[in-house]
This record gives structure tokens, C-alpha cells and sequence, in this order.
């Protein structure tokens, strides 16, 4: 089986991660999607519980309603912190039937190479790469698949989302109307006045 592996801290999803779940599913040749909540990063620190994480892509997978996308929480249940090159060893050898696909931006392939394990990974690991503005695109190979995001110009980050929530700003458009009334019903993000 053909799996598309989009993984992010997802904190929260936006629209822009839910453009990628949408040129992931025109794939053909990719049979399923798990979407999987990175663990606790040293590049990340702060993020909501995995399990509140969990709960919002969630409400993503529920929209498209489909079988073959996944929301998976394997990475969460290995040593953090996280590590590319641990979760690709421990889905390889928990699944040695599957091929993964792991969805990255351009922006990530760049950077790759100084991550533990990361020359490897850039030569050996199967990727569906999506463009960044700024950034080189390496050409198609038989480990590297361009993928074609309808709305790239849709590039906001979850970053972005949790400081305008924070400073009391709107977040209409940039996530999905199920995830903006989770975050109000949950209390995500604290709310500050800013004078």
C-alpha cells in the first residue's frame, strides 16, 4: 500500500494544511493519508496536548468523510523528543509491507540536510513535495513527487492563527469554521487586549 505520511504539530490546522489533504487525496497512485500529530518538539515548544491536537484533525477527517484519511497518532507514542529519521525507521519496520510517502514544503527538503539523519533521508525517503515561495523545487526522481496545492497562495500558519486569535483578531478564512468554534469552546489560545 501507498501511504501519503502529513505530519505537522497541527495546532491548529488551517486551511492551508487542508489544501495539501486535498492534492493529497488527487493523488492516484497514493492509496491512504495519515494525517500525524508530530510528539513534543524542541522546535516547538508549548503546543496543546496531543490529545486536543488529536480532536481537531479529527474534525478535519470528518469533513471529507472518506476512508482512506486517517488520522493516526503513532509518532506520539514513540521517544520524544521527535525525531524524522526515528519515525521513519519505526513506521518502516511496523509496516514493511507499506511505502511511505512524507509530505514536506520545499522549505523543509531545503533545511533537511541538517537534521539528524537528514542526508539519508534526502537521498532515500519517498516525498510528496509542495512548493514555497522562495524555494528551489528539486526535479521529479523515483523518491520525490511534486504535489500541485490548488489556492497555494493559501500559505498561513498556525503561528500566524494562534497570535491574531491571541490578540483578539478574526481567524475567519484561515481555518475551517469547526476548528475556529473548537478553539472558542476550548479556550485554546488565551485572548490579550492590546492597548
Amino acid at each position: 500500500m501507498e501511504i501519503a505520511i502529513f505530519g505537522g504539530t497541527f495546532d491548529p490546522p488551517t486551511v492551508a494544511h487542508e489544501a495539501i489533504i486535498d492534492a493529497c487525496l488527487e493523488q492516484n497512485d497514493i492509496d491512504e493519508i495519515w494525517l500525524m500529530p508530530s510528539g513534543v518538539r524542541t522546535d516547538k515548544p508549548g503546543m496543546r496536548s496531543d490529545e486536543i491536537r488529536i480532536e481537531m484533525l479529527d474534525l478535519i477527517r470528518q469533513k471529507y468523510w472518506l476512508p482512506t484519511l486517517k488520522v493516526s497518532d503513532f509518532e506520539l507514542t514513540l521517544p520524544r523528543p521527535t525525531k524524522s529519521c526515528t519515525t521513519v525507521r519505526a513506521l518502516e519496520e511496523a509496516y514493511p509491507d507499506n511505502r511511505f510517502w512524507f509530505v514536506y514544503g520545499a522549505d523543509s527538503y531545503e533545511m533537511m540536510h541538517t537534521w539528524e539523519c537528514g542526508q539519508e533521508l534526502k537521498k532515500s525517503l519517498g516525498m510528496l513535495l509542495v512548493a514555497r515561495a522562495g524555494y528551489h523545487m528539486p526535479p521529479k526522481s523515483a523518491t520525490i513527487r511534486h504535489l500541485q496545492v490548488k489556492n497555494a497562495e493559501v500559505n498561513v500558519s498556525s503561528t500566524a492563527v494562534r497570535e491574531l486569535f491571541r490578540t483578539a483578531q478574526p481567524i475567519d478564512g484561515l481555518v475551517s469554521p469547526q476548528i475556529g468554534q473548537f478553539i472558542v469552546d476550548h479556550g485554546l489560545y488565551e485572548q490579550v487586549t492590546i492597548n
